[in-house]
């Protein structure tokens, strides 16, 4: 888990009916050039009215750079970046009116017909 010292990079931010969704992310250190040294597959939402942070389940699987809409009761998140630089393809779910009862993120069998990321490399 990061500490203070280690911020996260490239996490996705979505806002929805009073909430701040807080998805993913990667650690990096200037000493190491900021190169990633590993993906924080930590999920949050912020309820903006009281502050308090409400955590969600992890991904399917990691990865930061990610892209979030959110279309009737679920929040899709598309894409992204894994740990060895290889753009995902895949697509999941969470039923946000549900996400505080423990429902996980359901990986869809439909695949992204190209890569979908919003990170490059310098």
């Amino acid at each position: 888990m990061p500490s203070r010292e280690e911020p996260t990079r490239c996490h996705c931010l979505h806002y929805d009916n009073h909430y701040i969704y807080i998805l993913s992310g990667y650690v990096a250190r200037k000493e190491d050039n900021d190169k990633l040294r590993y993906i924080v597959n930590k999920n949050y939402k912020l309820d903006v009215s009281t502050f308090e942070m409400i955590n969600l389940p992890k991904l399917t699987h990691n990865r930061h750079s990610i892209a979030t809409v959110k279309v009737g009761a679920y929040l899709y998140a598309f894409g992204g970046v894994d740990a060895k630089g290889k753009a995902s393809r895949e697509i999941e779910r969470l039923n946000i009116t549900n996400s505080n009862h423990g429902e996980a993120w359901k990986k869809l069998e439909y695949k992204l017909q190209m890569d979908c990321t919003g990170w490059t490399e310098n």
